[in-house]
């Protein structure tokens, strides 16, 4: 307990983030209803919007491009669990 009389000098160490566990890929629709809905719907929108929430969720990692051979204009994101992506 820190009180008046007994003050902590040095800080407490942070504990290091769980690595993710999870990832998944995202990009522009290219299905056949693809620009019906929706206003972010360009590869470079979705990866503008990821970038983003990176700033606010540190442990969110974001790729650009596939390492699996798929398409380049996709971006993985990996993340700690489903609710986080």
């Amino acid at each position: 307990i820190t009180s008046s009389q007994n003050p902590v000098s040095a800080p407490i160490e942070t504990p290091p983030l769980a690595p993710p566990t999870l990832s998944m890929q995202f990009g522009a629709n290219n299905g056949p209803l693809a620009g019906n809905e929706g206003t972010i719907v360009t590869a470079s929108k979705v990866r503008e919007r990821l970038v983003s929430e990176t700033d606010n969720n540190v442990t969110l990692k974001v790729e650009y491009g596939s390492s699996s051979g798929g398409s380049s204009d996709q971006t993985t994101v990996f993340a700690r669990g489903e609710l986080q992506l």
